[in-house]
């Protein structure tokens, strides 16, 4: 059976004998930058030959978007751009959303892969988990909660405007603030702040009134 010319330049342009396997000239690395900053993702390869470079990035859920396909570009962003030459993917004015795996890979038998990872760190943000303002009883218990969101996780601490913690702390660490059997000097305002050290600290205030008998002093 003859195939003519049409096989052979088949043959020539998709398989080459005497070729080595390709590798990548890259390792596996995790990149960590803040948001804004820019960040090159290497793919480098050596004897790529007639093969295609296919980049991609899974984000959450495993979710997969495709960014290049050869010299093709998929995706949309124009803050992505690739080094055709030396195969490296940059992403500038980084964003939460770009964080994630990033796949250089070769459709060869088996597939060749390089894996990236991609960490995005951004400054707090800080919100209450109760009610902004607290009526309680004199002797009772009042319960303040916040959460905070960031990468690295923000710590949250305490802190009274009027001055020290009814324990007689300037600050106290933690999700949340027990203020036991409140009395009339627990009454002020209560402020959470997060902090990560990336941008500055977010805060979130909340009140407490109590209420109570009155008291009288003489004066003399």
């Amino acid at each position: 059976i003859g195939f003519g010319s049409g096989f052979d330049n088949y043959y020539d342009e998709y398989y080459d004998a005497d070729a080595e396997p390709l590798s990548f000239l890259a390792r596996p690395q995790t990149f960590t930058v803040e948001v804004g900053q820019s960040v090159i993702i290497p793919c480098d390869v050596d004897n790529i030959g007639h093969h295609k470079l296919v980049v991609k990035k899974r984000g959450p859920g495993d979710v997969e978007q495709l960014l290049w396909v050869g010299r093709e570009k998929m995706a949309r962003s124009r803050r992505l751009t690739m080094d055709l030459e030396t195969k490296r993917l940059t992403v500038t004015h980084v964003r939460r959303q770009d964080a994630g795996t990033y796949v250089c890979h070769f459709d060869t038998s088996p597939p060749k892969e390089l894996h990236h990872i991609l960490v995005v760190q951004y400054s707090p943000k800080v919100s209450p988990t109760v009610p902004t303002e607290h009526q309680v009883k004199a002797g009772d218990k009042a319960v303040l909660a916040c959460k905070a969101e960031g990468n690295p996780k923000p710590i949250i601490r305490w802190s009274r405007q009027e001055g020290h913690l009814p324990n007689g702390q300037s600050q106290q660490e933690g999700d949340i603030l027990h203020l036991e059997k409140v009395d009339r000097h627990s009454e002020g305002t209560y402020v959470c702040t997060a902090d990560n050290g990336i941008g500055p600290p977010a805060s979130a205030k909340m009140t407490v009134i109590v209420e109570y008998a009155p008291e009288i002093s003489p004066e003399k």
